[in-house]
């Protein structure tokens, strides 16, 4: 870090991000075991349920993508800290499977206002390595917290169906009170413009990269398998191998931790930095990883390939995210972008994918997968050799 306000800032940043990627991951799993236990529905209507979060979030990230660059991003924190933590008491409270939907929605929108906020403060003024240096402390603290929610969401669950909801909003209380200490103790945290004011402080020209439109589609592709695995492969596990909640939990654990590791390592290099080479072939791998995974059963063969994908997904998040955020003057848009995708590829995962593996079978579901992700690749490649060099040749050096 640069200075002491910017050390302030970015350990507040990334205490947040952990506990709030935690809190959501585990209410995300949670509920897939407490809506298939207490209202009895297919598998479809389980992802469906638990894809209404990221359908939710990604619309009203879309609806408020002009409104909260209006305010500070302390703000914003705050708002849907709280309104989290109270839209998942409504979550087991309420009795009826669409109320529940209802609760989901609304946790949707309350998220909203968090990530596309966090990640642009965070990376506000920042480029190049700094800007990757920010980016990869920030992707190790989510992805940590998200990694030890499978985990812990597994132990609780097996005690109480509830027990993760308890925590999960005695956790984001905790967090938006430290974030309400922080904004009074620091003032260059209460003096933090928002995003509009910023704009309009400095004199910034964009300098964006087209690579980051590869890369954003490679962050889609990836959260497809990512919703299959977080919401399908659940169910899958449990009902068709027979493992417990417990095993499931360290299984989606190995896929976390080796993300968080790559994070690390990506924050500390730029070998990968405006790389189609490595944009397009890591997606193809990604759907590689799905033929693999169709036929793995075994806890030696699933480790492998959640180790794998924790190393794909590691990648292709934090290219959408980098290159994204390159050369950018409206940074939260481009976050918001990020989010959106990510959020659009856990819906197909969860939803179509859940509608594959009660029509077909989880291993027909994968390769249908593979197929769609290798039919984007090849289109990615063919516009990258025909389109972009010819239409903007000064990004010549962006496509070796």
């Amino acid at each position: 870090m640069n200075s002491n306000p910017e050390k302030t800032q970015f350990r507040l940043l990334t205490f947040t991000a952990f506990f709030v990627q935690m809190m959501q991951a585990m209410v995300n799993l949670a509920l897939v075991y407490y809506v298939r236990a207490k209202f009895n529905v297919s598998a479809s209507l389980v992802g469906a349920a638990v894809s209404t979060l990221s359908i939710s979030y990604c619309v009203f990230c879309l609806l408020l993508s002009n409104k909260i660059t209006n305010y500070k991003p302390s703000s914003l924190l705050l708002f849907g800290t709280f309104g989290m933590a109270f839209s998942t008491f409504l979550m087991f409270t309420l009795n009826s499977y669409a109320l529940v939907v209802a609760s989901i929605i609304l946790f949707g929108f309350f998220v909203s206002f968090i990530w596309p906020s966090l990640e642009s403060w965070l990376s506000r003024g920042k480029e190049q390595a700094y800007l990757n240096s920010v980016l990869g402390g920030y992707n190790v603290s989510w992805s940590l917290g998200n990694a030890l929610s499978a985990t812990v969401c597994g132990i609780l669950v097996e005690r109480s169906i509830t027990l993760p909801f308890y925590v999960a909003i005695a956790t984001l209380i905790i967090v938006a009170l430290n974030i309400v200490f922080w904004i009074h103790k620091d003032p260059n945290l209460k003096a933090a413009k928002s995003e509009k004011d910023h704009i309009k402080a400095s004199n910034l020209k964009d300098t964006s990269t087209f690579l980051r439109y590869f890369c954003w589609t490679g962050v889609f592709v990836g959260y497809i398998v990512f919703g299959a695995i977080i919401n399908i492969f659940p169910l899958y596990a449990k009902e068709a191998i027979g493992y417990s909640a417990t095993t499931i939990g360290l299984l989606l654990l190995i896929r976390g931790v080796v993300t968080c590791i790559v994070f690390y390592a990506l924050s500390k290099t730029s070998f990968w930095h405006f790389k189609k080479l490595y944009i397009l072939g890591v997606q193809f791998v990604i759907g590689l990883s799905c033929l693999f995974a169709r036929n793995a059963t075994s806890i030696i063969s699933l480790s492998i390939f959640f180790g794998l994908f924790g190393v794909l997904f590691a990648y292709v998040y934090v290219s959408s995210m980098f290159h994204g955020a390159s050369g950018a003057v409206n940074r939260t848009k481009r976050m918001i972008t990020h989010e959106v995708l990510l959020s659009a590829g856990t819906v197909v995962g969860s939803v179509v994918g859940g509608m594959l593996y009660d029509h077909f079978s989880y291993s027909q579901m994968m390769v249908i997968f593979f197929a769609f992700i290798t039919a984007a690749v090849i289109i990615e490649f063919v516009i990258s050799n025909i389109t972009l060099p010819v239409s903007n040749k000064s990004l010549t050096r962006e496509f070796e």
